[in-house]
């Protein structure tokens, strides 16, 4: 198993209107299950299977094509209350590391 996720520290402010306005989207041959305050993903098309911290699994929870990569950071300020720029940062990076995974598309 490979483990994605992101840590929290610091806290204040929002992220900014307009940032980042791609939309993450799972492909539909991922499955996510939970365990415990984690998240496992099952790639069917590679017999993979990722597990992700809580920050990323809320992260994917929001991954649906409908919200932005900004709208996925002020989701991490509002539940974790970091820092916007270390949210984008953070979202940034599991966004970046589950496309590179091949779980998901930017559209």
């Amino acid at each position: 198993m490979q483990e994605v996720g992101v840590t929290v520290e610091s806290r204040s402010g929002s992220v900014p209107v307009g940032v980042d306005d791609k939309h993450p989207v799972p492909y539909s041959e991922v499955t996510a299950c939970p365990l415990d305050d984690e998240l496992v993903l099952c790639d069917a098309r590679t017999g993979q299977v990722y597990v992700l911290s809580p920050s990323a699994a809320l992260i994917w929870s929001l991954c649906n094509g409908t919200h932005t990569i900004g709208e996925l950071a002020r989701s991490m300020v509002d539940d974790y209350g970091i820092d916007p720029r270390r949210a984008l940062a953070d979202v940034r990076e599991v966004i970046a590391s589950l496309e590179d995974a091949g779980l998901l598309a930017i559209t």
